[in-house]
């Protein structure tokens, strides 16, 4: 028990504290379009990055693919910067039979992310070769974060909207042209660092 209870944390202060705010600020990305009355919605957008996170965490992790930490960090920002222009310049939906098209980009940009969360969980881990339940564990205490921070975010939103006045869609855009800024100057910040640690 305690040795789960050590994973989950593990998983959840990766989200939670500022060593993964780019993580959060991509949660914060993700719910740019939704209000507290579109839950569903949002459950199955943070339900497409969940998986593709996942299914590259555990590739990763036992090592069937391996892409540079160094890419990875670049990476992160991008998939930041993309959502929140689909945020605000959004794509027109397809017919109600289809999925969105931010459905596919939270699962292509959850591969991405899972890369960013196996580097943590393989210093953890070292030179252990049993492996499936703290990866399950470590897992679960990524969703317990990120289940946290969109109930923040949406509770946020809704009393800005209600006690503040502001109308949901302007709330929206200016949440997301934040976001986009500030992933701008983090993926800036590390592009530098990449090419000239490379020199």
């Amino acid at each position: 028990m305690a040795d789960f209870v050590f994973w989950i944390l593990n998983g959840f202060w990766h989200i939670i504290d500022f060593s993964g705010y780019d993580h959060m600020l991509f949660i914060l990305a993700l719910t740019g379009l939704y209000g507290l009355n579109e839950w569903k919605k949002l459950v199955i957008l943070i339900t497409s990055f969940t998986i593709g996170h996942s299914i590259t965490l555990l590739l990763s992790v036992f090592e069937v693919i391996q892409i540079s930490p160094d890419l990875v960090e670049i990476l992160i920002p991008a998939t930041i910067i993309a959502t929140c222009y689909q945020n605000i310049f959004p794509v027109a939906e397809r017919p109600k039979d289809h999925f969105s098209l931010n459905y596919f980009l939270a699962l292509g940009f959850g591969f991405i992310h899972g890369m960013g969360f196996s580097i943590q969980l393989k210093m953890l881990l070292g030179r252990q070769e049993q492996i499936a339940f703290e990866l399950l564990s470590f897992n679960l205490g990524i969703e317990a974060a990120q289940l946290l921070i969109v109930i923040a975010i949406l509770l946020f939103k809704w009393l800005i909207t209600k006690k503040a006045g502001i109308n949901t869609k302007n709330l929206n855009t200016i949440i997301s042209i934040a976001v986009f800024a500030l992933a701008f100057v983090m993926l800036a910040q590390r592009l530098y660092f990449f090419f000239n640690s490379n020199e």
